[in-house]
């Protein structure tokens, strides 16, 4: 675990056999997790967890599971947005405005042989986009309670128990350009309905379905 420590790198690692979680962040903001492979890690655990730590990056890695009850890639209460500063000039002089930016955090990881692939909980503005998940036991990309902007981009998802994507609750979401093939239920679920009953908007475009136990897009 690694815990406590802002701006970590944990590059390059083989790691296997393990009793719980194969890498855990709590927190560590500013953190890059990136080229690790994980296989055979404990029952009920993460390949890779991050509680609580803003602004991970979580880049090209490669989790095996095996187990009962495991996730690929979690986390909880992780917000990726954040702003930065960019000078504008005009005729009459130069001024420092805000800019939003959004990290790539969930970028280019295999997952497979999982119970479920990527799983999002309480997010601030996330990006899962690139990712090849594949022999999953419920879910292969999973949200819930997310908040500002989550996207879904350009992801393979191919046989899965439950949904290829699955979201609840969101503010605003874009599915685009997924590849979600031989589901046990939908291809592409997306519920946004929070308490108040409004208030959320998605933009589903590109995605590639086939062989779905269910419906091909349920929103």
């Amino acid at each position: 675990d690694v815990n406590n420590s802002p701006a970590t790198n944990i590059f390059n690692n083989t790691i296997q056999n393990t009793g719980s979680n194969g890498i855990s962040l709590n927190p560590s903001p500013g953190s890059v997790i990136a080229d690790n492979t994980i296989s055979n890690f404990g029952d009920n655990s993460y390949g890779i967890y991050v509680l609580n730590s803003d602004d991970v990056r979580v880049i090209a890695n490669d989790i095996v599971g095996g187990g009962v009850d495991q996730v690929g890639i979690g986390d909880d209460d992780v917000t990726i947005f954040k702003v930065i500063w960019t000078n504008i000039c005009i005729p009459f002089g130069c001024f420092s405005v805000p800019v939003p930016s959004f990290v790539t955090d969930y970028n280019g990881n295999d997952v497979s042989n999982v119970a479920m692939g990527v799983v999002l909980s309480g997010t601030t503005d996330a990006t899962v986009r690139n990712n090849d998940i594949t022999n999953i036991g419920l879910n292969g990309i999973s949200s819930f309670d997310a908040s500002g902007l989550l996207a879904i981009e350009d992801n393979i998802v191919d046989t899965t128990g439950e949904d290829g994507i699955h979201l609840e609750v969101f503010k605003n979401t874009v599915i685009t350009d997924n590849r979600v093939r031989n589901t046990g239920n939908d291809a592409i679920f997306a519920d946004g309905y929070n308490d108040i009953g409004a208030g959320f908007s998605a933009r589903l475009e590109g995605n590639d379905v086939d062989h779905v136990g269910d419906g091909g897009i349920y929103v």
